[in-house]
Formats: C-alpha cells, structure tokens, sequence
C-alpha cells in the first residue's frame, strides 16, 4: 500500500469530526477560531459529523513548508570578542557568499555571532574582548533577515530567539562532531504526513478551547454557603453531581411545620442548659415530669368524657333522663288536663315549682312544711288566700312532684346536669396547666405540639357535644382520638429518671447533643435557602460532565505513533540513501545513516557502519579527515529534507579534509547555493578559488565579503575580497576599477606619484598573468593540491599555439619592466607609460584568457 492509501484506511477509525477536518484540509480550507469554536460546541452536544471518508485521491501529494528566510546583514555590533564597531556584514541575496579571512581576522567573531541566532546543533558561548581592560561594554548586535516572501525582521542581541531565524542552519567543526556522536533530526516529511502534524494542531486547539471552557466553567460555580462537616446538609451539598435529580434536592429541603420554631426552641433550651449547672438541671427535670404529669392528668380527665367510654356515658345518661321525663310527662298530663292551664309537669312549670317551694321554705313559711296548703292560707305564687280548690291543686302538684317517676326523672336529670358541668370543668385550660405545656414544649417538641392539637380538637369536641347535647342525634357523634397519656406517663417517668441519673458526663453529652442538632437544624435551613443555587450548580455540572466526556476522548498520542510509523516505513529508506549519496561524494564508503527514534514525524538518525563485524563508534574508527567529511554529509542530508530553502550557513566546513574532497565539497556546495542562500567562511585561499572557479562554471552568482585587521583591530568588513584571494575574472575586474582611477587622477598626479600608482597596476597585471596560467591552464592538467594528472584536459596544453606563447612573453614581459621587480639601469631614462597603454595590455590579457578558456570545450 502506499502512504495515501495506509493513510486513508487509519482515518476511517478515527472520529468522525477529526476525518471531517482532515478532509477539510484536504480541500486546502483553513480552519480558523470560529470553526475550533464549532467542532468543540458539536463534541459538547454529541452532534455527529456527517463526512463523506477520505480517499487515498483526496490526499494531496507534495510536503508543504513554510516560507524559507535568507540572511541580509550583521550590525551594530558591539562587545562581541574584539570585533570592531560600527562595521556591518552583508550577504548577497542569493547564491554563493563568500567571507574570506585570515587567521585572527575577526571572521570567525562573525560566523560565532550568526551561531548565537540561527539554528545550530550545538550551542556556543560568546565571549567579550578577553584582552580588554576596564569595564566590558554590553554586548550587541542585531540580525536582519527576510522570508522568500520578502517579509523582513530583525533579531537583536539578548532577545528572545526568533522562530524565523531559527529555520537558517549552521555548520562549523562543533556542529559536525555532533552529527557523528548524536542523533539527527530530519523533518522532512510528505504531505500526507503534514497532514496528521496539522490534525494533531487542532486536536490541540480543541483541546485548548475545551480547556478554557473548562476553566470558565469552574469559575461559574454557584455560590453554595459552607457547611459544617458531618451534617446531613454538607453530606448532600458534597454529593451534588450532573447525575442529582429535581425530586433530591426537593427531599433534602422539606423540612416539618413548626420547623423554625423547633430551631429556635433548641437555641434557648441550649442556652439555658449552657447557662446552668447539675443541681439545677435535676430540679428542672423534676418540675418538667410534674408538668408531664399535670399535662398527662388534663388528657385523661378529658379522654374520659369524650373518649368512647366517656360518650356512652353521655348517652346513657341522656337517654335515660329523656325517657323518664317523658314517662313523668305523660302522668302529668293523665292527671292535670283538666287543670285551667296548660304544660303542668314541663320543664318550665318545674322550674316554677321550685323556685315557690324555696320561697316557701326559706322566706314565706320556714318552719313549715312545703307546700302549705292549709285553706285560709296564701299561696306562695299568687299572694292570695287559698280557696278549698286551690289548696286541693297545690296538694295534688305536690304527690305529683313526690311521685317515683317524676323522683327518677329528675335524678336522670340531675346526673346529666353533673356531667355537663364537669365537661365543662375539664375544658377550661388552667393556668397550672398552660404552664405545663410551656414547661415541656422544650424537652419534647413533637409531643408538646400533639397534646396542644389534642386539647384544641377535645375542647372542639367538648364544645359541640355540649351544644348537642339535647339533640336526639347526638349519637351519631364521633368519639375524640384516645388521648396522650401513654406517653405523656412515659415522658414523665424519663424525665424522672433523667433527673435522678445525670451527671457531669451525660450533663456534657447533653450540651454536645443540642449543639449537634442546633447544627444540623441551622445547616437543613441554610440548604432549604439555597434551592435555586443547588439547581443552577446542578446545570452548571451536567454542561461540565459533557465538555470533560468531550476533552477526555480527545488525545494525540495515536496520531503521533501512527506518523511515527509511517514516517519510518516510507522516509526512512529515503533519508538513509541521501546519506549514503552525501557520504560517497565526500570519500566515505561503508557508512550509512540508520534509524535512532522519532517524534511526532521527526525521524532522529545517527551514522553506523555497514558490514561491520564489531559494534564500534565510528569516532574510534574514522580519521580526523573522514570524521570531517561524515559530519558534513549528515549536515548535507538534514538540509536536503529541510523543507523551507532557508540559508545555510558555513564556517571553514574543509578543515582537515584532502584536496580531492574540497573539491567536492565546494562542488556541493555551489549545487546547494543554485537552490537557496548559502554563506562560507573561510580562511583557506585555495577553497575560496575553487569555489569561485566552480560558481562560475556553473553560472551561479557570488559574492566576495572580506573580513580582515586594521592595525590590531579585528573585524573590519569590507565588501570585496582581498587581492591575494581574489580569482583571475575578479582580479580583472579590480584591475579596471584601478585603471578607471588611474585615468581619472592622471592630471594631478606629480610624476613620482604617478609612477607609482603605475608600478602598483603593472604589479597586480603582472600577478594576474601567473595566477591566469596556473588556473586556466596548468590546474586543469595537474591539480597542484593532490597532484592528480587530468587526461582529458591535456587537449588544452595542446591547442596553445606559438602565437600563443609570444603574446603571452611579449605582455608579461614588459608588464614585468613597469613593475617594482628589479632596479631600472641608472643609465636609462624610465618613463612610466600612460593609461592608454596600460588598457592596451590588459585588453591583450582578456583575450588571451577568452581564447585559452575556449580550449577547454
């Protein structure tokens, strides 16, 4: 399978969501904060994605990189080693810049500055003028940069490291022991592979929203009060979770009528127990079993009246005096209908009866019998003196009113009339029995506020027994609930036994218990007060349960092993065989750049032998040269896969190597300058010919930057190189800059001056001709480094004709008289010859280089 299509099959056991962004990017859509926004409010919601699956067609081709950076100067520099100041380096913009520089120049002060800002593999340390005396100035210098896109910038000296510059890579000695000792990273990778880097980036960002979400969600926390620990409330407020249904939090803030009361009776019972003391506390505990039983007493006095047994007792009685009356009734009328009034024997014409007999007995006839119906008498009703009729009547009522049945009838009644009044009695609260209920509504509040409901509905049922109590349906009255008295005795007896009992201890455990409950109590309300908040905590964690479900199931680590392994079965093969291209030309054989770990797509390899039958390291088995040469190629091969094209930077990358080999180096490097900046410092002359040589053969632009002394002044920059490394096209080129001048000053020029200025060109004309035919001609025969003989250009030896030669003798040769060589005879007249002749003879050195090189095709 290829890597699309390896690629393709993982993606469909991905999420749903994340195959809908990789096929976004595959679309080249860039998803920005709105769209991070979106995919974490659907994650949240459980809203799937509908994707159509990505196909190894949909995944673009090529690896993408950011836009690479070039180097454009160094500036400003101050207290760095003992570089002069107000010098600045520049670089050409693109090709092959070469610094030049001798030993002690100051080049390598520059090259450890770029070091200090680009990316190297190891870190180095900057030091100030270590020969300098006072205080050191602080150090300074600013890098100026630009992307291939032509966006620029500057880094300066002590800021924080520039993500741009970090993409430029340098290479000197250090740098390639490195690569031979320590692994490398390689970060090329396809872009079917950049594209799981860009999904583990949103993965990131998605997670980094959810995260903030998280965070925003924490600070949303309804404002609960604190609860002392151990109580029921703090027990509920801990459990309060997404899960915590309406119906709890409703259970756990119902509280019974009379809670409020409750609460407060337990804050006064537990201040005046705190209050007291043990003596007191018995003598309470004594009143309140009294109470209990006082209380207890009232209950049952009522209980029996107008309990079930207490009714039948009334009925009874009712009915028993309504039957007799009745009976006495009906012998009244038998024996009174003839009477001239009517309602004799009723129960007003009684009461009548009565009130004249105590008016007889007490005022009108004391000390006689009732009635006193003796004729000539008065009667006690009317005053008037009885006539026979009358006293007859008066006798007749009297054996009526003594007769058993109207006796009966009137004792039924008499025993109503007792039990009426002692209802009455027993529903009339007493003081002593208020105080009571008050004494033991503290230490028993529940039964406290039964007996109170009690009394209230017996007193109601004790009212309407006695409105009732002349209807004939009375019976049908419901009997009151049986009374308290159980445990009202009970309550009584405990008290009692309390108060005999208590001591120090249980007066203590007795104080411990009222502050738990008054804590608990107050705890409930403060729950009960704080409803709404336990609801909108409730809603405010049931969103969070989703946005963690959601940041839980995202994680990286699958996608990251997923391009570890890609990357090593399809990059692997091709970052070993450019190592082994890169080693091969620079003279290694055997060698090879194996797989070291990865991360996240960043393969790390590190040199090894092939075919070795010992493991050694390959410090222990290479040269000095070759340890040179491998580093290089490692060098090489990271900044093949570097993706960006940005600068490479060297500093004498051929110390220690053979000639052959810096021939091809400065081949590489030249192939490697026709892609992106590249900058070499170096002291080496003939390095810096042959790259000059090879950059031209190959059409590539150069630039010549030379850093050298001013007396023992370090570092000045100078944007051309100096004569001794120039090569014979540059040479030329300063040769007519100088000839350019020459003409220009002639007029003011005093003779000596003149001849001077002459003796200086003929010099460099003269210099030029030996350096022209040692590399036009002779190099291309025999290399004068490693003494190789080249065949195939001994055709230009060949092509030099005599014309040839004598042009060649002619010029040099008098070239040679106008320069400072040899003394003049003192009998001869020197004349130095005017500009004129002077462009004459370097025309003639032009051609001839222009005929000479046409040999060599």
């Amino acid at each position: 399978m290829t890597l699309e299509e390896e690629l393709a099959a993982w993606l469909l056991k991905r999420p749903a969501w994340q195959q809908d962004v990789v096929g976004r990017m595959c679309r080249n859509e860039v998803l920005g904060e709105v769209d991070i926004k979106k995919i974490v409010d659907d994650l949240i919601a459980s809203a799937q994605a509908v994707v159509t699956p990505v196909t190894a067609a949909d995944i673009p081709g090529s690896p993408v990189a950011p836009a690479g950076v070039r180097l454009a100067w160094v500036t400003n520099v101050r207290g760095v080693n003992d570089l002069a100041e107000g010098q600045t380096l520049t670089f050409g913009e693109h090709g092959l810049t070469v610094v030049y520089g001798f030993n002690g120049s100051g080049k390598s002060g520059y090259a450890r500055l770029l070091r200090r800002g680009v990316s190297a593999r190891v870190g180095i340390e900057v030091l100030g003028n270590v020969f300098g005396t006072g205080t050191q100035p602080p150090q300074e210098a600013s890098i100026d940069y630009a992307d291939l896109n032509g966006k620029s910038g500057t880094w300066t000296w002590g800021s924080t490291a520039s993500g741009s510059l970090a993409q430029v890579r340098f290479y000197d000695r250090d740098c390639g022991q490195a690569y031979v000792t320590v692994a490398s990273e390689i970060s090329y990778r396809p872009s079917a592979l950049v594209l799981l880097e860009w999904l583990v980036a949103i993965c990131d960002k998605v997670a980094a929203e959810l995260d903030a979400r998280l965070i925003a969600n924490n600070n949303e926390r309804a404002s609960l009060p604190p609860m002392p620990a151990g109580t029921s409330a703090a027990a509920f407020l801990g459990s309060l979770s997404a899960q915590t249904a309406d119906a709890e939090i409703v259970a756990a803030t119902t509280v019974p009528t009379g809670f409020s009361e409750r609460v407060a009776l337990l804050v006064r019972e537990f201040a005046r127990l705190e209050a007291s003391d043990l003596r007191a506390e018995k003598e309470r505990l004594r009143t309140i079993a009294k109470s209990y039983e006082t209380v207890s007493g009232k209950c049952r006095e009522l209980g029996d009246l107008i309990g079930a047994a207490g009714l039948e007792g009334f009925a009874n009685a009712s009915g028993r005096a309504r039957s007799l009356r009745e009976a006495a009734v009906a012998a009244s009328l038998r024996g009174f209908e003839t009477e001239p009034l009517a309602g004799v024997g009723s129960a007003a014409w009684r009461e009548l009866w009565q009130a004249a007999r105590r008016y007889s007995e007490t005022d009108a006839y004391p000390d006689r019998r009732f009635p006193v119906a003796d004729a000539e008498e008065n009667c006690v009703l009317c005053q008037q003196t009885l006539l026979t009729d009358g006293a007859d009547r008066l006798r007749r009522f009297y054996e009526f009113m003594v007769d058993t049945t109207e006796q009966q009838a009137s004792a039924a009644e008499a025993e109503l009339e007792e039990l009426r009044k002692r209802l009455l009695s027993a529903r009339e609260m007493s003081a002593e029995v208020h105080a009571a209920l008050e004494r033991i509504q503290p230490a028993g509040l529940e039964l406290a506020e039964g007996v109170r409901q009690w009394l209230a509905a017996a007193a109601g049922r004790g009212d309407r027994l006695l409105a009732w109590m002349g209807d004939p349906d009375w019976g049908l009255f419901e009997a009151v609930q049986a009374p308290p008295t159980a445990k009202l005795d009970k309550a009584a007896a405990a008290a009692v036994e309390q108060a005999e009992s208590i001591d120090q201890v249980s007066y203590t455990a007795e104080l411990d218990r009222l502050r738990a409950e008054i804590t608990e109590a107050r705890s409930t309300r403060a729950l009960v007060d704080s409803v709404a908040a336990m609801r909108t905590e409730v809603s405010r964690l049931k969103v969070r349960t989703e946005m963690q479900s959601a940041r839980d199931g995202i994680e990286t680590s699958s996608i990251t092993r997923e391009a570890t392994e890609l990357t090593k079965k399809h990059v692997t093969q091709l970052v070993s065989d450019q190592f082994v291209t890169e080693a091969k030309r620079l003279g290694l054989r055997r060698v090879t750049f194996a797989p070291a770990g990865g991360r996240k797509g960043v393969l790390t390899h590190k040199p090894g032998f092939v075919g070795a039958t010992r493991q050694a390291p390959v410090q222990k088995v290479l040269s000095e040269g070759e340890l040179t040469a491998l580093g290089l190629a490692g060098f090489l091969t990271e900044v093949k896969f570097e993706g960006t094209k940005s600068a490479v930077v060297f500093d004498d990358p051929v110390t220690s190597l053979d000639h052959h080999i810096r021939e091809e180096v400065a081949l590489r490097l030249v192939e490697l300058a026709a892609e992106r900046q590249v900058i070499v410092f170096t002291h080496d002359i003939t390095f810096v010919i042959a790259l000059e040589r090879i950059a031209e053969t190959h059409g590539l632009p150069t630039t010549d930057r030379t850093i050298s002394r001013r007396g023992d002044q370090p570092g000045i920059c100078t944007e051309i190189h100096h004569w001794t490394v120039q090569d014979v096209k540059t040479r030329i080129q300063t040769l007519d800059a100088e000839l350019l001048a020459i003409k220009r000053d002639r007029p003011g020029l005093t003779e000596p001056e003149y001849e001077e200025r002459v003796a200086a060109f003929a010099g460099k004309l003269s210099e030029t001709w030996e350096r022209m035919v040692n590399l036009e001609v002779i190099s291309r025969v025999l290399d004068a480094g490693s003494g190789e003989v080249r065949p195939k250009m001994f055709k230009v030896l060949a092509k030099v004709t005599p014309e040839d030669d004598a042009e060649f003798q002619s010029c040099y040769g008098q070239t040679s008289t106008w320069a400072r060589r040899h003394d003049n005879n003192p009998g001869s007249i020197y004349v130095p010859p005017e500009p004129n002749v002077l462009e004459d003879s370097l025309k003639v050195l032009k051609a001839w280089r222009t005929r000479i090189r046409g040999y060599q095709n």
